[in-house]
């Protein structure tokens, strides 16, 4: 059969099948236009393709044209037109892992759904109940699993292989280096060390009502109820610290190790953004009134140059926090983003940043910001797009609940290093 032929017969063969489907395609003038192309690379090729067309269509291995009715695509498209979409091969994305990180999430991101971390890899850790916070430090993960009052902790490795380090213990906190963990039982706090996965020998005290909050530096910064009131610990000094009731909240510490960030109320009683000096029973050394934040989650960049919290709950008539112009007026209702090199100074340096934080958030580097909030998305705030008023990133999850994975911190600074607003 001459070639001239066969594309005739191929024409009207396919121009048959597709009659009824009204497709607004040329599927014979693709095939066709496919077979001349490899037919100039082989000049057997475009007649075995075009004959192979053929009897691909007539078995019905290759639908064209109008699907039938199923629960999968039933449609093979040959489109060679130069606007033709490029479709990504791979299963449906209804199909998609329930445990995948959104798309456009940090690379350095981990999460953890009950006992599977995925991110950077995934694995299913051997514990016995749902993850409730993680820390990732070194070559392993410090797992929380249990409630507030009655917690266990974890040493999980890249297997998945686990090793049970803290049991039935309440109030547990790690510190941000991942070296040390601190939790009470009955009456008493303790703090231990950790390395590669071992809890040394820990120190401990008597502090009715106390509980532990965070590590601030080398401290451990403890919070009462009645009378309300944060108070530092010690454990390898020779102090002898008083229990302060000025502080509302304290968020955390700088880099320079002899201050953290905090609220206090001034003369009026209104919430001012504060430094407070860890080595003067969190006395305060400035503060900053303009800026108005709520006690709850919130986190400062490793480099101690940015805070991301929630705004206070203003009274009425209260202007509340002032923004950084070209921000927006109003009452923020949702996080904030807060220069504190600028909040100590003279220039308003507070942003809107998304939804309110609903859990602490995690600081992937010194300019990005994730969270999980109330919807349900994670929310990525770059520093670069809050501060030139775009909006933060909000990338729904799969799954539900999660928990976002902290990354261990490096050194503190040395001595020396300059502090905010000094």
């Amino acid at each position: 059969m001459e070639q001239d032929e066969l594309e005739r017969a191929l024409r009207d063969t396919l121009s048959q099948r597709v009659a009824a489907a009204r497709s607004p395609l040329d599927p014979a003038g693709v095939a066709i236009r496919r077979g001349r192309r490899a037919r100039r690379l082989r000049a057997v090729g475009g007649v075995t393709s075009a004959a192979l067309a053929i009897v691909l269509v007539s078995v019905g291995i290759v639908q064209v044209g109008t699907p039938a009715p199923g629960p999968g695509p039933g449609v093979v498209m040959l489109d060679d037109s130069p606007d033709a979409p490029t479709l990504p091969f791979g299963p449906d994305p209804s199909d998609a892992d329930p445990l995948a990180l959104p798309t456009g999430a940090p690379p350095t991101v981990e999460l953890i759904n009950e006992h599977t971390l995925i991110g950077t890899g995934r694995i299913d850790f051997a514990v016995d109940s749902p993850v409730t916070a993680a820390l990732r430090t070194g070559d392993g993960w410090l797992l929380v699993t249990g409630t507030a009052a009655r917690s266990a902790l974890w040493y999980g490795t890249s297997s998945g292989a686990v090793r049970r380090l803290l049991n039935g213990v309440s109030a547990l906190v790690l510190a941000p280096d991942g070296r040390r963990v601190a939790w009470r039982f009955d009456d008493r706090l303790f703090m231990g060390s950790l390395a590669e996965g071992t809890l040394g020998v820990p120190e401990q005290i008597r502090v009715a009502g106390a509980e532990p909050v965070r590590f601030l530096g080398a401290a451990l910064l403890l919070r009462r109820a009645e009378p309300a009131g944060f108070r530092l610990w010690w454990p390898t000094a020779d102090r002898s610290p008083r229990w302060q009731a000025g502080p509302l909240a304290v968020y955390g510490p700088l880099p320079d190790g002899r201050q953290a960030v905090g609220v206090v109320r001034d003369a009026r009683d209104v919430p001012c953004l504060a430094l407070l000096d860890l080595g003067r029973d969190l006395a305060p050394t400035s503060t900053a009134c303009q800026v108005r934040l709520a006690p709850g989650p919130a986190a400062i960049s490793p480099d101690g140059r940015w805070l991301l919290a929630n705004p206070a709950v203003t009274v009425s008539g209260d202007p509340g926090t002032t923004l950084s112009p070209g921000a927006g007026g109003g009452t923020p209702d949702g996080a904030l983003l807060v220069d504190l090199h600028g909040a100590f100074g003279s220039i308003p340096s507070v942003w809107p940043a998304g939804p309110t934080l609903r859990a602490q958030p995690v600081w992937t580097d010194d300019r990005t910001a994730v969270h999980v909030d109330g919807q349900g998305s994670l929310d990525v705030v770059s520093v670069g797009k809050v501060s030139d008023g775009r909006a933060v990133a909000q990338l729904p999850l799969r799954s539900a609940p999660v928990v976002l994975v902290g990354r261990a911190t490096g050194a503190a600074a040395p001595a020396g290093t300059p502090a905010v607003g000094g």
